[in-house]
Formats: structure tokens, C-alpha cells, sequence
């Protein structure tokens, strides 16, 4: 019994892991659009501010 324990608190612990690991990839991916996002716009802005 008490051996079963430890393997699901393992694997609690395995799937914790991944949720934080997919969760930090997922803010990087976010954070990345931003900055692409901030980007194009100055670049649009640029682009109207010439040929206007």
C-alpha cells in the first residue's frame, strides 16, 4: 500500500512537471506574439507615416 503511494505521488509530482513546463511554453509563446505583434505595428506606422 504504502509502495503505491509513492508511485502516484511520482507521477503526481511527473504530470506537475509537464503542466508547469507546457504552461511556461505557452506564456513564452504569448509574449513572442506580443513582440511580433509590436513590431509590425511600428513598422505599419513607419510605412503610413511615408506614404502619407
Amino acid at each position: 500500500m504504502a509502495q503505491r503511494c509513492i508511485v502516484q505521488t511520482v507521477l503526481d509530482a511527473d504530470a506537475n512537471r509537464a503542466l508547469l513546463e507546457s504552461q511556461d511554453a505557452a506564456e513564452r509563446d504569448r509574449e513572442r506574439r506580443r513582440k511580433e505583434a509590436k513590431v509590425a505595428e511600428e513598422k505599419k506606422k513607419r510605412l503610413d507615416f511615408l506614404f502619407c
